[in-house]
């Protein structure tokens, strides 16, 4: 039987599997982290267009306004093209900004997120 003297801390093998967990989630954080932080931007655009002055105005100029912003921010994972902005015959104009991001992760292996929550409604003229 082995003294409890001896018995500290972990193997080598044990040590490297706590080592290689660290680096998968460590390389998941680093992928996956500024996907994230741009379509708080793309939320937080759009949220503030419809805010601030989408209230009156045309799909036309809530387009133009949105690619203004996407400049300004420099968010490039979607496009004002990629945005479904439609008039209603209530006279709201609805916006549909979902979309999704493919992002290669290791070797062969992609990770694709979606982001389903942007869809938003204004009052039109």
């Amino acid at each position: 039987m082995v003294s409890p003297i001896r018995q500290r801390g972990l193997s080598g093998l044990s040590l490297l599997m706590v080592l290689l967990l660290i680096g998968f989630f460590a390389t998941v954080f680093v992928k996956l982290l500024p996907i994230y932080m741009s379509s708080w931007t793309v939320k937080s655009v759009l949220t503030s267009i419809v805010e601030e002055g989408g209230t009156g105005m045309t799909p036309a100029e809530i387009r133009k306004k949105i690619d203004r912003s996407f400049n300004m921010n420099q968010v490039t994972v979607i496009t004002t093209k990629d945005i479904d902005i439609k008039r209603e015959k209530s006279g709201k104009v609805k916006i549909n900004a979902n979309y999704e991001q493919r992002v290669p992760f290791m070797q062969n292996v992609d990770v694709v997120v979606k982001f389903e929550k942007l869809q938003f409604e204004v009052q039109g003229k």
